[in-house]
């Protein structure tokens, strides 16, 4: 059966990596780059790569087993020989006492190990004539390669899956690792996955069974075809991915993939939800359950907690993404479309000048939380909601609005991205003062992202964390909202679904896109010094446009302005910041 919601539960529980690892992770990594960074002669930056870098890594499977991660460090050339590279790195390594006791020389890296975690492989590098060259110590040789062009690829066919293509290659790699049976790098795995993309018509990829079994069709009859590896890396054909076998373990890959394949389609084709469970659970072990068991959806953890639920499946966009979240929005979610508010980045937070207690969420946004967000949770003792947040939400560029909880694409120029992301909104929200108008208040709830999402991309594309309209302690720069919300009438759902979710769509499509692209597609965004005048200067606009209340607002966002722009507008005016109509809001001049 093609049981969607039991595969990304499985993924869910079972696959993908979790938070703690992956923070652990990232508190290693920015240890070694420093450490790199301030002994390592010939220094010129770090990358991540591989797995990693494209988040197709998977939770270990077994208690003693880990997981690689490439860390590319770029060195000034200088005319060493690629042996003697490596040596250097080996060296500035041993003069830290953990990194010595646990290095490793490799071929083409030095490896450290964290004994029941995961490998930091440290491979050096150059660039000359345009290119960049990596060491082979064994032959002292330059061997050239694109670990960037590859992972640009990668996520270009990704976006063609609809994001189902990173969820198929985890996968491949629980398979490998699981039933242990047959042997292939993760770049051999990952880049067999994203030809079969490029090679497979995208109706067929709309949604994951459909992928997991077009990919695996593609794949099995390219290597039946090709009785020797051949395999290369469609950034750069010049550099071989087949070294990673030998011609016996090649020929085991091809049988043991073509069986697979073969239990694949029949668990997919096999319409009896009991028996269909079972041939799954022949691919993938007992902790595969399928979904709508009686008693509902039940977590494939065994534990407890809400219910997993079934996320939509609108229908083909011509842009999409969607990583490894679950049930990101619940059935019993409406679509909300608006057009987005900017975001706001300052280089510095200015100060608090006063603080302000909400009342307690009162009943209806309560049950709200619990139909349509059900990872997130209420906690009134501290006035704050705290947990998981879920969304699916679509882009049309051409109109340029955002649906959240879509049914279907608009246009053909439009970008789904499911994804989550953890959280805290504190709803004793603070009055902030914003930059050189000290006189703007700014009375959005503070949110923030209690993971390192953003902080992470941050380092990778080397901005600062103002360009991604977030403060070094993880609090978003949503925009400005100089009226604070009502104590008794707080619209928690119109500020999660509006506000907070179009800035993790943002965030999410720079991971996915890059900043350039966000820039020139998405909505546009408040700059950093000029913010609070480009504010001012969009409110006075409307004030002087004088727009009845049961008009559309004049900021295009689709409201009408009363439910708008119209108590900011009043704010502002009453504090002598702008010019108000004295007939505001009535139409007549």
């Amino acid at each position: 059966m093609k049981d969607e919601a039991a595969l990304n539960s499985f993924l869910h529980d079972e696959v993908n990596l979790n938070q703690t690892r992956y923070d652990n992770a990232q508190d290693r990594l920015k240890t070694l780059r420093n450490h790199l960074k301030d002994n390592l002669k010939g220094f010129d930056g770090t990358e991540i790569q591989g797995s990693y870098a494209t988040r197709t890594v998977i939770k270990p499977v077994g208690d003693n087993d880990g997981y690689d991660i490439d860390l590319m460090v770029f060195i000034k050339d200088d005319g060493t020989d690629p042996a003697d590279l490596i040596d250097r790195v080996a060296e500035c390594l041993s003069e830290r006492k953990f990194y010595a006791d646990h290095r490793k020389v490799k071929r083409r890296c030095v490896t450290i190990q964290y004994a029941g975690q995961f490998n930091i492989d440290v491979v050096p590098c150059v660039e000359r004539s345009g290119s960049k060259w990596i060491c082979n110590k064994k032959t002292n040789e330059w061997e050239i390669t694109d670990g960037t062009g590859h992972r640009e690829w990668y996520n270009d066919q990704n976006r063609k899956s609809h994001g189902h293509l990173k969820r198929v290659t985890r996968l491949y790699k629980y398979l490998r690792d699981f039933k242990n049976t047959f042997t292939v790098a993760s770049v051999g795995m990952t880049t067999l996955a994203g030809m079969a993309v490029e090679a497979t018509n995208e109706a067929n990829l709309n949604t994951l069974p459909n992928a997991f079994e077009a990919i695996s069709e593609w794949i099995d009859d390219y290597l039946q075809s090709h009785p020797t590896p051949s395999l290369y890396n469609p950034a750069l054909p010049k550099e071989k991915f087949d070294r990673h076998w030998t011609q016996n373990q090649y020929d085991n890959f091809r049988k043991q993939f073509h069986r697979y394949t073969e239990r694949i389609k029949e668990a997919i084709a096999c319409q009896d939800p009991d028996e269909s469970e079972k041939l799954w659970q022949g691919i993938f072990g007992p902790n595969y359950r399928r979904s709508n068991r009686s008693g509902g959806n039940q977590s494939n953890s065994g534990g407890g907690g809400p219910p997993q639920r079934p996320k939509p499946a609108p229908t083909s966009p011509s842009r999409g993404a969607a990583r490894q979240s679950v049930g990101a929005a619940p059935l019993l979610a409406s679509p909300r479309t608006f057009r987005p508010d900017r975001p706001y980045a300052s280089p510095a937070r200015a100060d608090v000048r006063s603080r302000h207690d909400l009342t307690p969420l009162n009943a209806s946004s309560i049950e709200w939380l619990a139909t349509s967000q059900p990872l997130l949770h209420y906690n009134e003792a501290d006035s704050a909601v705290r947990g998981t947040i879920r969304f699916t939400a679509l882009w049309d560029e051409e109109a340029q609005d955002l649906t959240v909880n879509p049914r279907y694409p608009k246009s053909q120029r439009t970008t789904l991205i499911t994804d989550e992301y953890q959280v805290v909104i504190q709803l004793r929200y603070k009055t902030r003062w914003v930059g050189r108008n000290g006189e703007i208040p700014n009375r959005y709830p503070p949110a923030f992202e209690e993971g390192t999402r953003a902080r992470d991309l941050a380092l990778r594309l080397d901005v600062p964390l103002a360009d991604l309209h977030s403060y070094s302690d993880g609090e978003f720069c949503i925009g400005f909202r100089p009226v604070a919300p009502e104590r008794q009438n707080f619209d928690l759902p119109a500020f999660i679904e509006e506000d907070l979710i179009a800035w993790l769509f943002r965030l999410s499509y720079v991971e996915q896109f890059g900043l350039e692209q966000t820039k020139q597609r998405l909505w546009r965004e408040y700059d950093h010094r000029r913010g609070p005048q480009q504010y001012l200067q969009l409110v006075n606009r409307i004030a002087e446009s004088n727009c009845p209340v049961d008009h559309p607002c004049p900021c295009g966002r689709g409201r009408p302005y009363g439910q708008c722009h119209l108590a900011e507008v009043a704010q502002l005016a009453h504090d002598g910041l702008i010019t108000a109509p004295a007939t505001l809001g009535t139409g007549r001049t």
